[in-house]
């Protein structure tokens, strides 16, 4: 029995100690009879493209849980997460939280943890082990999360339980979409999207072919979730990535009069002296009105005709490249302008960098809405061997493009946690990066607020001489 004080005095320096209640979250019944459980055994194991379920009303009788639960996680401390793959808005494991800060996140929490976790077990037949990674995630105007398979380590079950609201429909977007995957377990197209749905709960088994995405979010309401990873002791191992060759040639000896395509200014040695400083201090400038007003406007007409292709897999990136043969006229000359040793001895008057005897790659890219690149480790492996290069990108039209749009260029570094370089693709500009070993680029998503496309002339120049750009430091 709790003795009381009898002297009422408050002392003010000793901390009032609230209670909280835990909530007992539970499973829908309908979903815990046998014939539900023998259907989603079925789905779990032969779904198509992948084994997967979408179980509507997941939590039973919990109207007014889930609205304190969502509650409870909007106050949560959120971070912002960027790279490559996704853009979105993050909390830490809910496993981190105690009873005290959140107790309805905390039961949830515990729930996934006993009920879930042993429903799924007995379901379908998998031993899971104790560990169940569980966090908060929000998709807000733009954030997406672009196709990647969860195989990590000993995950066996991903999950994602939906606390949106019940108007969500198609045109706000954020639906997660599922991929089919060829004999290379390749993500192919999109071939089932399932709605964001309020209570609802999404479970697939992870493995090689489970390729998914989450669309780009097109309305500025919350994409709200909780989602994670119920663990075993299965470990499957990647497959082997194949790697995109792209085709390097010596630039061509033709003698072309670059005055076509280089803006009268930066043909003057005065200029041509200060971009190279620039470049020495910084190792990249980026030049607006670079390129000939004439040329751009008559390489546009060009390439609106030009056929491109889409370069994929999904899971590395979505790209439309410009087929060589189809490339007619100014589209064409500028291309001749770029491969040649004219226009690489124009580079190395604005770098210090010797590229007369260097491989290069050229190709022309319709950057638009959709468009993006990831990279991973193989692209680390292929820069270590390529050495030191030279980047040079000649952006043609692109009007109404700016940071919002996405679609930028970005550089960093192996382990690195910051950016290096972000370019911005620019109308009429040209960018240029000297790419040490260990570090790669990528081009960031573009959004729905791309309103029109840019195109990219990407010439890279591999294992650039050091010696003379090194000297000019010097001096």
């Amino acid at each position: 029995m709790v003795k009381r004080s009898r002297d009422k005095r408050k002392d003010e320096s000793m901390e009032i100690k609230r209670s909280f209640v835990l909530t007992s979250f539970h499973i829908n019944s309908k979903i815990l009879e046998e014939d539900a459980c023998t259907a989603i055994r079925q789905m779990l194991s032969k779904g198509d493209p992948f084994p997967h379920v979408h179980l509507d009303n997941f939590v039973g009788d919990g109207n007014r849980a889930i609205h304190q639960l969502e509650k409870e996680l909007l106050t949560m401390d959120w971070r912002r997460r960027e790279n490559d793959l996704y853009t979105l808005s993050q909390t830490v494991d809910l496993k981190s939280l105690k009873a005290t800060q959140a107790p309805f996140l905390y039961s949830f929490r515990r729930f996934l943890t006993t009920s879930v976790r042993s429903w799924l077990s007995e379901t379908t037949g998998v031993e899971l082990t104790s560990q169940v990674d569980s966090t908060g995630s929000v998709y807000t105007n733009h954030d997406g999360l672009l196709p990647h398979s969860d195989l990590i380590g000993t995950r066996h079950f991903a999950f994602v339980y939906y606390l949106t609201d019940k108007e969500w429909e198609e045109e706000d977007g954020g639906y997660l979409q599922l991929y089919s995957a060829n004999d290379n377990h390749e993500p192919v197209e999109v071939v089932k999207s399932l709605k964001p749905k309020r209570n609802s709960f999404i479970l697939f088994e992870v493995s090689a072919d489970s390729w998914h995405r989450v669309a780009e979010v097109l309305t500025d309401r919350y994409r709200l979730s909780i989602n994670g990873w119920f663990h075993s002791t299965r470990k499957l191992d990647p497959p082997p990535i194949n790697i995109r060759t792209i085709q390097r040639f010596s630039p061509t000896s033709m003698d072309v009069d670059l005055s076509d395509l280089v803006v009268d200014q930066y043909q003057k040695p005065d200029m041509v002296a200060q971009v190279k400083m620039f470049f020495n201090d910084e190792s990249e400038v980026m030049i607006n009105d670079f390129v000939e007003e004439s040329l751009n406007a008559s390489v546009l007409q060009s390439l609106n005709k030009t056929k491109f292709s889409p370069v994929g897999p999904p899971s590395k990136r979505n790209l439309m490249r410009a087929e060589r043969s189809s490339l007619k006229g100014a589209a064409a000359s500028l291309y001749s302008i770029l491969s040649s040793s004219s226009f690489a001895l124009y580079l190395t008057h604005l770098t210090s960098i010797d590229l007369d005897e260097t491989q290069l790659s050229l190709q022309v890219y319709r950057l638009e809405c959709g468009s993006y690149s990831i990279s991973g480790d193989e692209e680390l492996e292929e820069s270590t061997k390529d050495g030191h290069c030279l980047d040079c990108n000649i952006f043609i039209g692109g009007e109404g493009w700016d940071e919002s749009a996405g679609g930028v260029i970005v550089y960093a570094g192996k382990g690195d946690t910051q950016e290096l370089i972000r370019l911005q693709p620019s109308g009429r500009s040209l960018a240029l990066v000297l790419r040490e070993p260990d570090v790669y680029s990528f081009l960031k998503y573009a959004n729905s607020s791309a309103s029109s496309p840019i195109y990219s002339f990407s010439l890279t120049y591999y294992n650039v001489p050091m010696e003379d750009a090194e000297e000019a430091n010097d001096s």
